[in-house]
């Protein structure tokens, strides 16, 4: 989860999506650097184990520019599936659920 990120965590992740999203794929320890005010690559390969530690970013070994910024805001996918299905079953739409259970959760009841 990236919740609990430093700032500096919090300023790398974010340059990461927005170069990503930018340049069609993501920056080098170099561009890394140079984008967060950091003087050497030691210091983003510190915060890149941090953040995949936390679970905010997946890396794979041996491959160059191979970090996934992981998607914290969507549900897992299993559960996603089952709250569609119930939708489903029920006959709501996905979007009255949603704010069903937000009323819910705002006037401390159950869902």
């Amino acid at each position: 989860m990236s919740t609990g990120l430093t700032k500096r965590q919090r300023a790398l992740l974010d340059f990461v999506n927005e170069f990503a999203a930018r340049e069609g794929q993501p920056p080098s320890y170099e561009q890394m650097a140079a984008g967060v005010g950091l003087r050497s690559k030691s210091g983003v390969f510190r915060l890149m184990a941090n953040l995949e530690e936390r679970g905010a970013i997946r890396r794979l070994p041996n491959r160059a520019r191979s970090i996934e910024v992981i998607d914290q805001t969507s549900l897992p996918r299993d559960l996603e599936q089952r709250i569609a299905a119930y939708c489903r079953n029920i006959g709501i739409a996905r979007a009255t659920f949603d704010q069903r259970a937000a009323e819910c959760l705002l006037r401390g009841g159950v869902a």
